[in-house]
This record gives structure tokens, C-alpha cells and sequence, in this order.
């Protein structure tokens, strides 16, 4: 019912808003005083010629010497004029009216009734402005309809992003929780495959273009931050990129153990990226990194590098996070069989 209220609401205001503006009054007044003007003067001049012409065809007719003089001449046509509007007007209103053709003394049926005929040109121009009027409301609401419909399209799309992207996070939680699984179960399928397979996978989650993306592991390994795995990364930077704690983007978020993105890097002022190698090659515009956390320790960090600027959102970090998770879980259940298998040997030796 609001909604309803809400719409009749907006159809007024734009009929008052497209509504053809009339004269105002002194204008109206301005008009017709010099139409009258004008008038008067066309009688004057041609009421002289007119009398003179009227004046000869009596005389020449009747053998009379009469003189038709101005005031004759506007009498007449004045008398002409008003006969002739009067019958047309008792003629519009007996065809438009349908009622009865009275006199003082009787009522005739009225035989002039036209249900086709619009009596009087005020009433077309009314009708022509009420016509326009809605004629106008109608593409005034087609626009707005259509800017609605546009909106409505934009966030259907963006829902039905969020949904694909949804359906590829089910879908890859599914598939990684069975090769880990797996793995624990009959040690054929080794641990750092599935390692490899959850950064892979966690690039699908993400919004916006995947083929820009690149991932670096980050371990804890000697109060040293050191790349165990990645996606799109070269030899060197898996050798030689290692952080001390707060160092570079990946060192700052070992200390703070907050998540964080940034959508345009500051190679210049940001003294995380102004360091020499990334100066020398600032080949990423955005990056994301997610600590990797047991209790309080943080024992690594996951970074997402993107080659645009804007290449992260909100939803991604939430999303990325059960990918941060997994890893956690798949490096500290490494440890811990590794620390077993070191046991086990010191006491068979």
C-alpha cells in the first residue's frame, strides 16, 4: 500500500513538474488589448472603403442618394458577427449537449445530438494539454523505470558474481578437505600437494580478474618469514625474498597479526615497499596478506599479489581466510609429524 501512495505521489509531482506553464494575467490583459486595438484599426481603414462601395451599390440599385457612413458600416458587421457566433455557439451546445431544444413556451426534442463532436476550440486546447500531460508523465516515468531497471540489473549481476564465487568456495572447501583427508589417511598423496592445491584454489574465490594474481607461502622458519610455496613466483623471489618481523609488507603483518590489504601500493613513501628489489622491480599495484595464527603464535603469512590496482575487496579477505586457515593446519600438522618422526628415531637409535 505505501508503495502504491509512493508512486501516486511521484506521478504528481511530475505532472506538475511538465505541466505546460500558462500566461500571467498582465500578459493575458496585454494580449487582448492589443488584439482590440488592432481590430479598431483595421475597422477604421477599411470601414470608410466599405462604406463607400455599399453606399454606391444602394444608390445604383434604388436610385437613392444615401450615404453609408463609419458608424453604419460597424453597426452592421458588428450585428453580422454577433448573429453568426451566437448561432454557431446554440449550434455547438445542441450538439454536443444532447438536451432538449427549449423556448419560452415549449421543449423540442433534440435531434442534433453528436456524440463525435468536441464543442469549441478552449476545449480541444484543453483536452491537447491533458492528453500531453499524460503523454509526457508516461516518458518521464519510461526513464525513471528504466534507471531503475538498470540499477536492478547492476545488483542482480553482482549478486549472481557473489553467488559463482560462492559456489567455487563450496566447491573447492569440498574438494581440498578430501586430498587432505586423503593424504592423512594412506600418506600417497603428500601433504605439500595439498598445500599446492589450496593456493591454487583460493585464486578462484576471488571477485575480481584471477589471471593477474600471484601467491607467496610465507613460513616462520628462525624468526625468519621464508616463501614454502606459491603460485606464479620465480626461483629467485622464492630464495632471496625473506622478512625479519615488521620488515616489507609480510614482515608488517607477522608483527601486527592483522589481516590487511592495500588497493595501490606507495612504492615511494611506504617504507614496507620501498626497499631495493621492489624498487627495482614494482611490477604489483595491490596486495593482501592474511597471518597465518596457532592461538596467538603466528607461524606464517599468506600474501595475494595483483598486478592492477583495486584488485581486492572486503568479501575476498573474509573469503580467502578459510584458505589462510587450511594452510595453518596443513603446516602445523607437518611440524608435529615431523617432531614425531625425529622422536621416534631417537629412540630407536
Amino acid at each position: 500500500m505505501m508503495e502504491g501512495v509512493k508512486m501516486k505521489t511521484e506521478i504528481e509531482e511530475v505532472q506538475a513538474e511538465i505541466r505546460e506553464k500558462g500566461l500571467s494575467a498582465p500578459v493575458k490583459i496585454a494580449c487582448y488589448l492589443v488584439a482590440a486595438f488592432l481590430t479598431t484599426l483595421m475597422l477604421y481603414i477599411f470601414s470608410d472603403f466599405i462604406g463607400k462601395m455599399v453606399t454606391l451599390l444602394i444608390n445604383s440599385l434604388f436610385g437613392t442618394n444615401r450615404t453609408i457612413g463609419f458608424i453604419t458600416v460597424v453597426s452592421s458587421i458588428g450585428v453580422i458577427y454577433m448573429l453568426i457566433s451566437l448561432s454557431i455557439k446554440l449550434g455547438n451546445y445542441w450538439r454536443s449537449s444532447g438536451t432538449e431544444i427549449g423556448t419560452s413556451v415549449t421543449n423540442l426534442p433534440n435531434p442534433f445530438r453528436d456524440p463525435t463532436f468536441k464543442k469549441g476550440p478552449l476545449k480541444l486546447r484543453a483536452e491537447y494539454s491533458r492528453l500531453y500531460t499524460r503523454y509526457m508523465v508516461n516518458i518521464k516515468l519510461t526513464e525513471q523505470l528504466e534507471e531503475k531497471h538498470s540499477k536492478v540489473i547492476e545488483q542482480l549481476n553482482k549478486i549472481l558474481l557473489r553467488l559463482n564465487v560462492l559456489l567455487r568456495h563450496h566447491e573447492n572447501t569440498s574438494r581440498l578437505v578430501e586430498s587432505l583427508t586423503y593424504s592423512i589417511k594412506t600418506k600417497e598423496y603428500e601433504l605439500e600437494n595439498v598445500l599446492s592445491d589450496t593456493l591454487s584454489e583460493c585464486i578462484t574465490v576471488l571477485e575480481k580478474d584471477q589471471s593477474d594474481k600471484s601467491i607467496s607461502l610465507f613460513e616462520v622458519n628462525s624468526d625468519v618469514l621464508k616463501i614454502r610455496d606459491g603460485v606464479r613466483i620465480n626461483a629467485e623471489s622464492v630464495i632471496k625474498r625473506n622478512f625479519k618481523i615488521g620488515e616489507g609488507f609480510a614482515g608488517s603483518v607477522w608483527e601486527t597479526g592483522e589481516a590487511e590489504y592495500i588497493n595501490d601500493i606507495d612504492y615511494e613513501n611506504d617504507s614496507r615497499f620501498n626497499m631495493f628489489i621492489q624498487r627495482l622491480r614494482p611490477r604489483f599495484r595491490s596486495i593482501m596478506g592474511i597471518p597465518l595464527k596457532v592461538d596467538e603464535k603466528i607461524i606464517g603469512v599468506l600474501c595475494i599479489q595483483s598486478e592492477d590496482t583495486n584488485g581486492f575487496c572486503e568479501d575476498d579477505l573474509r573469503a580467502l581466510e578459510f584458505y589462510a586457515h587450511l594452510c595453518t593446519f596443513i603446516i602445523t600438522y607437518d611440524k608435529i609429524v615431523s617432531v614425531k618422526g625425529e622422536g621416534s628415531e631417537e629412540n630407536g637409535s
